[in-house]
């Protein structure tokens, strides 16, 4: 059971397939904080978000020093989160997509403050975005933590 409203939670979607069944599957963990290892967590709460004969890929964005993204199949031993995510559901039969590519941006650098429940978007403004958590703002640097 996770701590309140209010704690931060790391969220994993996977993609399951049992014979010819896919599902896209989220959970969810406590985050214990950033001297902890995602390796190290144990989500659970499982809640199917799709069901059907389809094909998923997700597909990680780096921004580039040109500001072009660069996609990659996989993220792992990387310092920082991915700034976009994609996600491509392909029809197994006919391999049609279902809509085309649904790419997402994560939120990392937004501020601390920004988790409390009652806070919207609109927290998300341009005079809050100099105040990202200090997490977020040792990932953009690529220096140390300093706790």
């Amino acid at each position: 059971m996770l701590a309140g409203p209010s704690s931060e939670e790391v969220i994993t979607l996977t993609v399951e397939q049992t014979d010819d069944v896919s599902r896209l599957i989220r959970r969810r963990s406590l985050w214990p904080g950033p001297q902890s290892r995602l390796e190290e967590l144990t989500p659970h709460d499982a809640v199917v978000l799709l069901e059907g004969t389809f094909d998923a890929a997700f597909a990680f964005g780096r921004m580039m020093p040109d500001e072009t993204l660069r996609w990659s199949d996989g993220w792992s031993r990387e310092f920082a989160l991915p700034r976009v995510v994609r996600l491509t559901l392909r029809d197994r039969r006919t391999g049609r997509d279902f809509g085309g590519d649904v790419a997402f941006v994560l939120r990392a650098d937004a501020p601390l403050t920004c988790a409390k429940p009652e806070l919207g978007p609109a927290c998300l403004s341009a005079e809050n975005r100099g105040k990202a958590s200090p997490d977020a703002q040792m990932q953009r640097t690529g220096g140390a933590n300093p706790r």
